[in-house]
């Protein structure tokens, strides 16, 4: 299964990386389109079998070129569509007679909004990147709280600190003014150590990879929604995905909830067994060594 994925990482998810990773490190071709190369030199130098993409990457060309070639297909990230953009997008794969399995997002099955009438739609939600706190360096320091935010704080920050003596507001957005510190999630993974409690807080309410960072790499860790009413939803999709406690947070999402499960996942709905089996041989020998993540 020779793979094309297009580069959509941004500040709140490596996806794109982490799908690549995962694949090559499995024996997978994979090959990753993060050049200025057009659509139809891109995909006639890879010749893939399956391409990645996110709905903001889907041009005219990719859909010209996939049109009425079911040897290619292509699975599509639809999180933040609108629903009238994903009905539009639907249509366009069926009209074209394009080959796609189904579209897929980030937020969970309770959370989301949106439909589809033909093409399958799953929840395959963001994991932790097991990638991330290999390489790189940070500087060490002992902070009480890190709130890492997608959006201005302003007077709910007093909410968060109230037992804080020390205080950072980490970003990964370039828009959010009262960051103190703004960083990616690469870096952000490698910061969590240094902080005794991190609060996650999203304007949507989806749970973002950032959350699921924070759990793997950092020490106590909660999550809270911008606005009570999403909160309700977002506490409860927690519950479900890590339990009730948090003590066993961290040991229920290395066995169950990194990027490398999420890929499992995209395979498994692909039908690709073969490609499960190997990735599920990779999930094992993670979770035994995931003390000591330096051996990857």
């Amino acid at each position: 299964m020779r793979t094309l994925i297009q580069n959509y990482v941004n500040g709140e998810s490596t996806e794109a990386n982490y799908i690549t990773e995962t694949l090559t490190r499995v024996g997978i071709e994979t090959a990753q389109w993060n050049d200025g190369s057009s659509a139809y030199d891109k995909l006639d130098t890879v010749n893939p079998d399956l391409l990645v993409s996110h709905y903001m990457f889907l041009t005219r060309d990719i859909i010209r070129y996939l049109s009425g070639k079911p040897s290619i297909s292509i699975i599509l990230n639809v999180t933040g569509a609108q629903q009238h953009e994903l009905e539009s997008i639907e249509n366009e794969m069926i009209s074209n007679k394009i080959n796609c399995p189904f579209f897929f997002t980030n937020m969970s099955k309770e959370a989301n909004k949106i439909r589809t009438k033909t093409i399958k739609l799953h929840s395959v939600m963001n994991g932790a990147d097991v990638f991330l706190g290999l390489q790189g360096s940070a500087p060490k320091y002992s902070i009480n709280l890190a709130v890492m935010s997608d959006y201005n704080l302003g007077s709910r920050l007093s909410g968060f600190k109230n037992e804080a003596k020390s205080w950072h507001v980490l970003s990964t957005s370039p828009d959010v003014e009262s960051a103190d510190i703004k960083i990616s999630l690469q870096q952000a993974s490698l910061l969590y150590r240094n902080y005794d409690k991190i609060i996650v807080t999203t304007d949507s309410g989806k749970i973002p990879q950032h959350f699921f960072d924070a759990v793997l790499y950092g020490n106590k860790v909660s999550f809270k929604s911008k606005y009570e009413t999403q909160d309700s939803v977002a506490q409860e999709d927690i519950s479900k995905i890590l339990g009730k406690d948090s003590k066993g947070w961290k040991n229920k999402l290395v066995n169950k909830h990194t990027c490398l499960n999420r890929v499992n996942k995209l395979l498994s709905h692909l039908g690709n067994e073969d490609a499960c089996k190997s990735v599920n041989k990779f999930i094992k020998e993670y979770v035994n060594d995931y003390s000591n993540i330096e051996w990857l």
